[in-house]
């Protein structure tokens, strides 16, 4: 499975309507190799909380976040980390 970008850049090799369908739930293409491709909704160095109001309805569906290995161990990271599980879990 490979996580797509959280914003409007391009990922991979996907067209515009594949991004599209990725945001949609999990996107799977199959070129001779299957490959699933699902839309990052939180990249969390630069995660605020208003995103989580856009991201984050009562729907039964996963948030997608993403961090770089280097940056998850940081204080600041745990703090957001902390933060998102919170509020998400705040609100059920």
């Amino acid at each position: 499975m490979l996580l797509t970008a959280d914003d409007d850049r391009g990922s991979y090799d996907l067209s515009i309507k594949e991004e599209q369908r990725a945001r949609e739930g999990i996107y799977q293409r199959d070129t001779g190799v299957v490959m699933k491709y699902l839309a990052t909704d939180i990249r969390l160095e630069l995660f605020s909380i208003d995103q989580i109001s856009s991201v984050y309805t009562k729907e039964d569906r996963p948030i997608v976040v993403f961090t770089h290995e280097h940056i998850l161990m940081l204080d600041e990271t745990k703090k957001k980390f902390d933060l998102l599980f919170t509020h998400v879990l705040g609100e059920r």
